[in-house]
């Protein structure tokens, strides 16, 4: 859990530039997602 959670924080680390060069809503719509996605496969 641990592990993955901190894995996880390294991908963040890594894609935020990727997904904030354009502030715009789809990518904050697509950041929302992904980290809904991430709590789901935390807490399944």
């Amino acid at each position: 859990m641990n592990f993955a959670l901190k894995f996880l924080l390294c991908l963040d680390i890594i894609l935020n530039p990727l997904f904030h060069t354009d502030c715009s809503i789809s990518d904050s719509l697509k950041s929302v997602r992904k980290s809904v996605l991430i709590y789901e496969t935390i807490i399944l």
